[in-house]
């Protein structure tokens, strides 16, 4: 796949996916991702771990935590860290809601360590 370097902004900031430290790849993995299904539009909503089979081409599960309790989904992630697996998590809701803790509605963060 071809990119080109437009990346769309508002206020001089990109309009989707950004990193705390401005790294472009996170804007051109998610430009990547838009380009392939047709628009940006087109990609909102879904699971982060149907997206990572095809972005990293490894097989990919999702483990919802209501299905769990606490001590149990910890127990998973520990496990999966010690694995050196490539972990995602995902926040319910729409739109650009932010929590107290500062974590986004609808979104995908990485989990590290």
């Amino acid at each position: 796949m071809i990119l080109d370097d437009y990346l769309p902004t508002r206020q001089g900031k990109p309009c989707f996916a950004h990193s705390r430290d401005s790294e472009v790849w996170v804007c051109l993995i998610e430009k990547a991702w838009a380009k392939l299904h047709g628009n940006y539009e087109r990609t909102a909503g879904g699971a982060p771990h149907h997206a990572s089979v095809h972005v990293a081409g490894v097989p990919s599960k999702g483990i919802q935590h209501k299905e769990h309790d606490v001590n149990a989904l910890q127990a998973i992630i520990k496990s999966c860290d010690q694995r050196n697996y490539t972990m995602i998590a995902s926040t319910y809701g729409h739109g650009e809601a932010v929590d107290s803790q500062g974590i986004v509605a609808g979104h995908a963060y990485s989990l590290i360590s």
